[in-house]
């Protein structure tokens, strides 16, 4: 039943407003809404978008770690160095 067909239909019964929403309700009952199920393909394809981008913030997570380390070894250097010319 298309929704016009069921405005049309309803419209009689119900008055304009109230029919046009039992019919917009109908329509979307009616319809098969296969949207949300996914074939073994797509599961596969986000499995792997899912593991590049695991594996490239596994990287910059790294990339971060170095670079902490290497900034706290120049900070502790410099307040040694500091420390040395104070006393």
């Amino acid at each position: 039943m298309t929704k016009i067909a069921a405005y049309t239909a309803l419209q009689d019964a119900f008055g304009k407003e109230h029919a046009q929403l039992l019919a917009e309700y109908l329509e979307v009952q009616d319809e098969k809404n296969l949207a949300r199920l996914a074939t073994k393909d797509d599961l596969k394809d986000l499995e792997i978008r899912l593991l590049k981008e695991m594996a490239k913030s596994r990287e910059d997570l790294l990339t971060r770690l170095q670079w902490t380390a290497f900034i706290q070894i120049i900070t502790t250097i410099g307040a040694l160095i500091t420390l040395a010319k104070l006393l």
